[in-house]
């Protein structure tokens, strides 16, 4: 619009002057849209203005400068936020771009363990220590082995360092991570053996037994015999004082600088130390139905090819055997014996299989 102003002094000379008012046109601002993102991303902060008459000034809130990046630059917000940019011209028209960013927030991965270290194999416990519903936790266990969930027992066969790591992802896409290197120690384990250089069953004429250590992996050692003795040699001897069965336990253990500090293995093997032969014949029995002494039995241990002949005075039999858990009850067939002495012939062999007779009197008392 063309607007004239006439001016006119007293003198009645005057002047007209001509000029044109214009509206200047509507400035305006483009430029990033709103989003959501997860705590720790960037966005992309970017302004664009239409038709504003430089020079001009752009003003972020929440102390954003754009101003040398061409108003384009990435930035990580810390939550929640608004980003208002405001835009004064030349002329002084006002024009405001607002950008809003949710930050949802990040998944805890932290976890925990019963353990980090042990002897092979092992089995330990993970856990997440604050697992949410609907989360997803994803396990890396240093072995190859993935795992998913918020708690399981893993165990580890083999020995050796493992790195364990976790990739927490909500239930809105968002994903945290934790990584812990060199976490697990699993030591190995030894293997406890051995075996016994002579028989294992013996007589308590040669009660002594060698023992080879055939244990690996492992640094010391410690015997127990069954019999209160113990030693820390590697192969080792031992002799018996008693007959009988003994239950041989080896220890072996590895020792370690890092981790746990032993791994031990164990093995028993039991020995035998049998008695001599022995035959013990009483010399009286009382076949009265007491329940005491009624019978003539023959006590033995150890003992082969056993033959028991009775004899009355006049060298009739009148009891035979040859079996040890046969008694005789003081009867010939069907008839009563009377008191008196009876003579017995007894034959058998030893361990050694080496012949024996013997022969005696029994005193036969009603």
């Amino acid at each position: 619009m063309w607007y004239q102003v006439v001016v006119t002094d007293d003198n009645l000379c005057s002047i007209t002057l001509t000029h044109q008012l214009g509206q200047p046109m509507r400035i305006d601002l483009t430029g990033s849209s709103s989003e959501t993102i997860c705590f720790g991303e960037d966005v992309h902060l970017f302004v664009s203005e239409i038709n504003a008459v430089t020079p001009y000034n752009i003003i972020w809130s929440n102390s954003v400068d754009l101003t040398t990046n061409n108003n384009d630059v990435w930035i990580v917000p810390p939550s929640n936020i608004t980003y208002t940019a405001t835009l004064t011209d030349f002329n002084g028209c006002v024009s405001t771009h607002i950008f809003n960013v949710g930050v949802n927030p990040l998944p805890d991965p932290s976890f925990t363990q019963n353990d980090i270290t042990g002897c092979n194999p092992k089995c330990i416990d993970f856990s997440i220590i604050n697992p949410i519903p609907n989360y997803i936790y994803d396990w890396t266990m240093g072995t190859g082995v993935n795992r998913t969930g918020s708690s399981f027992k893993y165990c580890y066969s083999i020995d050796g360092t493992y790195d364990v790591g976790v990739i927490a992802t909500s239930d809105l896409g968002c994903k945290d991570t934790i990584y812990k290197n060199d976490h697990i120690i699993i030591n190995l384990s030894p293997t406890a053996q051995f075996s016994v250089s002579n028989e294992s069953v013996t007589d308590i004429l040669t009660p002594y037994f060698s023992f080879v250590n055939l244990s690996k992996d492992a640094m010391t050692y410690f015997w127990s015999f069954g019999d209160s003795q113990t030693s820390t040699d590697q192969d080792t001897e031992h002799t018996y004082v008693l007959p009988g069965e003994y239950c041989v336990k080896l220890i072996s253990t590895a020792t370690y600088n890092t981790g746990i500090s032993t791994c031990s293995d164990s093995i028993t093997n039991c020995v035998t130390i049998n008695p001599l032969s022995v035959l013990y014949i009483p010399n009286s029995f009382t076949p009265n139905g007491d329940g005491i002494n009624d019978n003539f039995f023959v006590k033995s241990s150890r003992i082969y090819d056993y033959h028991l002949t009775i004899y009355n005075r006049w060298g009739t039999t009148i009891f035979q055997t040859y079996d040890l858990d046969t008694f005789w009850d003081g009867t010939y067939g069907p008839e009563i014996i009377q008191s008196g002495v009876y003579y017995y012939f007894v034959s058998y062999r030893d361990i050694e299989m080496k012949k024996y007779v013997k022969n005696g009197i029994i005193t036969l008392i009603r």
